[in-house]
């Protein structure tokens, strides 16, 4: 393996550091910039003081790198000063392998969580501030609730949203959130005072629920599903009419949820085992 060395023809950072040099002539900054795009991939998004820590570097030298990224499409930044987050092109490598394994996954949990609770069972993902509906199965009964796979929704209004958004840092809902919100029911979260404090219960508690605030009649309870590293990618939600997900039925339904992310989780992590 090469040795950084100190040269003389080393060129100095922006932080009036000296850039080390690999025994065979590479700049350790080349290093860094592999390092810190692996990173942005397994994360999905990183800050510039997260990016620095991670690399032990100053916070100059972790911008100018993440500044690299974007002009060259492999990440992209969320507005002035915002956090930065995979671009087109780490998006076209990582998507097509991360999204099967994800979707595999996802899809035998939520049929074997629908079979159990006999209700419309979906796994979503986060998007922006909206939540796609990526995979699911209609109810048991003859009056289910409607699939919405495919479906694209502002999170705040959804279960199914909110139990990801209540796993965020406050920060990253900082980001998602810079202007108004939009409102689809009289029964909709419709400030950002509001989805915060609502938030916040939600992660008290561990899961989130939906009582008609983007559809009328439907009642929907929903919890994170987060990697092996605790980072959230994504949720699971039941939905049915209110008569039968009544609040004394709900922590079965939470449970049975809870076993499902743990299925996604572990079906996740047995490839890396191989």
């Amino acid at each position: 393996m090469p040795v950084a060395v100190r040269a003389p023809h080393a060129e100095s950072g922006d932080n009036g550091e000296m850039e080390e040099i690999e025994g065979d002539g590479r700049a350790t900054s080349a290093d860094k910039v592999l390092i810190l795009l692996l990173e942005l991939a397994r994360r999905g998004s990183i800050r510039v003081h997260e990016a620095a820590e991670y690399l032990g570097s100053a916070r100059s030298t972790a911008h100018r790198l993440l500044a690299t990224l974007v002009r060259n499409g492999m990440a992209e930044q969320d507005g002035s000063g915002g956090s930065y987050r995979p671009g087109p092109g780490l998006r076209s490598i990582v998507a097509p392998t991360a999204r099967s394994s994800l979707l595999v996954a996802a899809q035998a949990a939520v049929l074997a969580m629908r079979d159990e609770t006999t209700e419309t069972s979906h796994f979503a993902i986060l998007q922006g501030n909206s939540i796609r509906f990526v995979t699911g199965y209609e109810g048991l009964h003859e009056d289910h609730t409607p699939s919405r796979v495919g479906l694209v929704l502002p999170a705040h209004a959804t279960a199914i949203g909110k139990a990801i958004l209540a796993a965020l840092p406050p920060e990253a809902l900082r980001d998602l959130y810079p202007r108004g919100v939009q409102v689809l029911t009289g029964a909709t979260l419709g400030t950002q005072e509001e989805i915060h404090e609502h938030l916040r219960m939600v992660a008290r508690r561990g899961y989130a629920t939906n009582n008609s605030e983007s559809d009328s009649d439907i009642t929907a309870v929903a919890v994170v599903v987060r990697d092996v590293d605790g980072i959230p990618i994504g949720s699971l939600a039941v939905a049915g009419p209110p008569e039968r997900l009544p609040a004394a039925r709900i922590p079965h339904v939470v449970a049975r949820m809870q076993r499902a992310a743990l299925d996604i989780q572990a079906a996740l992590l047995a490839p890396a085992r191989q």
